[in-house]
């Protein structure tokens, strides 16, 4: 109920979050790839005033990620069946989650309401402080404001919620790059416990003589592309951030790697509407509208950070990699009762949206390298 929903801890206003406090309920990895009962997710079916508001497309494995969020300050009910569903529950799974969203009523009710979660008040993560860096930026605000009541006493009702969810943050990321001697074409290697370095170009340049006619020779040179490619990187990676050699962890004298805290965001909006109409003393008519917007430019949840700082997704672009959705559901319900022992009650809705991953990106980010995707390896100890 919602005096439960308000008072029971989670760590956001998703109340999709309490599935994982109902008995029979395993989250080892999280509420969202949560099982109920053992049983396969493709068996779980989530609804918001009868209408589902999972993604389908990938429900056998990650049921409980719903395009639609039920949120704390616009649910009225929620209730989870394993065994013996009603009548009222849809046929789409042995596990059945239902929310249904609060209405108005004879009287105005309404409230505004703030939390923040803030890293100030935090101590620093411990990988963080293995990397010598400062704590992750954290500071999660969620508020809005809902309020129901009459239009026409005892004949219908309006009900309205509106959640901010802002979210600016960091992610502890880190990469090996090429040192500025190795970029020359100069490599060190420890060869029985003594240290080496052999020049590649010169390597190169002994072997072209005796390749085989019509054999394209090897490049005794840096690629100039390259060469401007290694001279960013070694730009990028002298501040904001820590670098550290791979000798002592990885034997790897041509690398160092580079740890830094990426800036993301994560920003939602979502609205809840609801109509209540008392046709007459038998028959009730009732509309829900859920819009729920999701920008997140850089997208770090799903680890499409800038690459370096200073820079975007991709090296030499400012450009950031993103996700931006809309999605909703239109639910409308008509309850009658039929005689003092028989009611029924059709409801029918949909769900749509558009949810566009990777937006943000254009050719133009791939110019450094003349239009192509480079992606970089190095050689390491013991290659040949």
């Amino acid at each position: 109920g919602e005096r439960q929903i308000h008072d029971l801890p989670f760590t956001s206003h998703n109340v999709t979050e309490l599935i994982a406090t109902q008995p029979g309920t395993q989250a080892a990895d999280g509420v969202r790839y949560s099982t109920v009962n053992g049983l396969p997710q493709s068996l779980i079916n989530v609804t918001i005033d009868g209408i589902n508001i999972q993604d389908n497309t990938n429900r056998s494995s990650d049921a409980i990620f719903n395009n639609v969020q039920p949120r704390t300050e616009a649910i009225e009910e929620m209730t989870m069946t394993t065994a013996a569903a009603g009548a009222e529950s849809s046929g789409e799974g042995a596990v059945q989650i239902k929310f249904v969203t609060k209405s108005g009523s004879n009287t105005f009710h309404g409230l505004l309401f703030e939390t923040n979660r803030n890293q100030k008040f935090e101590a620093d993560y411990f990988f963080n402080g293995l990397a010598g860096l400062p704590k992750d930026k954290l500071n999660l605000n969620e508020y809005g404001w809902n309020i129901g009541g009459p239009i026409k006493k005892n004949k219908l009702f309006f009900f309205h919620s509106f959640e901010f969810f802002d979210l600016p943050q960091s992610f502890n990321e880190s990469g090996n790059w090429l040192t500025p001697v190795a970029a020359t074409g100069v490599f060190t290697y420890n060869a029985g416990g003594v240290v080496k370095t052999v020049n590649l170009f010169q390597l190169a340049q002994a072997t072209n003589a005796s390749l085989a006619a019509g054999i394209r020779p090897f490049p005794t040179t840096v690629d100039p592309t390259l060469a401007k490619t290694y001279s960013l990187i070694n730009q990028l990676t002298s501040s904001n951030g820590t670098l550290a050699n791979r000798i002592s962890n990885n034997n790897d004298y041509n690398r160092n790697t580079f740890t830094w805290g990426a800036p993301a965001v994560n920003n939602r909006k979502f609205e809840t509407a609801r109509i209540d109409y008392n046709l007459t003393e038998k028959h009730h008519i009732n509309f829900v509208w859920n819009y729920q917007i999701n920008d997140r430019t850089p997208d770090g949840l799903n680890g499409t950070l800038a690459i370096l700082p200073g820079t975007g997704t991709q090296l030499g672009a400012t450009d950031l990699d993103g996700q931006y959705g809309i999605n909703w559901t239109g639910t409308i319900g008509v309850r009658s009762v039929i005689t003092p022992n028989l009611t029924n009650e059709f409801t029918g809705g949909i769900q749509g949206g558009t949810n566009a991953l990777g937006a943000g990106m254009s050719p133009a980010d791939y110019g450094i390298w003349n239009g192509r995707l480079v992606q970089f390896g190095a050689a390491t100890a013991g290659a040949t």
